[in-house]
């Protein structure tokens, strides 16, 4: 199992295997709670505490909801993505307590609403540096903030991001003094 396979559900501690399937700690040992549906869908890449007695289970081959002691496919709009994804690193959260943010190793992230439909992305594409995504956390607000390999940023779904890169610290008299602090600098001696 790997790390980025647990998760607290339900004041719970969940774990899945390789194969798919979901294992809950119970005194001392992890008991099967949901079998995986196909064996060829991957294993599980990040468990979400999605609503009160709802939890989604992000696989390779998709995203499914643990309904009983069943997997069941979730239909979202980044199906795809996902199911193109199997050599990627694939993460997944709740943000602002009703959207599910996907991250996407070097693809982008992606906000998905309650019936899994695409609400914002933001992908090397559309002008994120960097999606070789290292950590990610929510702040107060409801904004992301994501290390990557090379810089920090922080989203606010519905208003942009904003990037912190080397440029942007005290030490470089160029970036100090520029007052579009959102776009990296390509050029900057630093």
């Amino acid at each position: 199992m790997s790390p980025s396979s647990s998760a607290i559900c339900h004041g719970k501690i969940w774990s899945g295997d390789r194969y798919g399937s979901i294992y809950e700690l119970d005194g001392g040992k992890f008991n099967k709670i949901a079998e995986s549906p196909d064996d060829n869908a991957g294993g599980v890449r990040a468990i979400v505490d999605w609503s009160p007695g709802d939890t989604l289970i992000v696989r390779s081959s998709g995203i499914f909801r643990k309904t009983g002691a069943a997997l069941v496919p979730w239909p979202t709009d980044v199906d795809s993505l996902l199911n193109g994804s199997a050599s990627f690193q694939v993460q997944a959260k709740l943000i602002l307590g009703k959207y599910l943010a996907v991250f996407i190793q070097n693809i982008g992230i992606y906000l998905l609403n309650q019936e899994g439909r695409l609400v914002e992305s933001f992908t090397v594409g559309s002008g994120l540096a960097d999606a070789g995504f290292e950590a990610f956390v929510e702040d107060r607000d409801g904004g992301v903030w994501v290390g990557t390999d090379t810089e920090i940023t922080r989203i606010q779904f519905g208003a942009g991001y904003t990037k912190f890169d080397q440029c942007l610290f005290p030490g470089c008299s160029r970036c100090r003094s520029r007052a579009d602090r959102t776009r990296s600098l390509d050029n900057c001696p630093v």
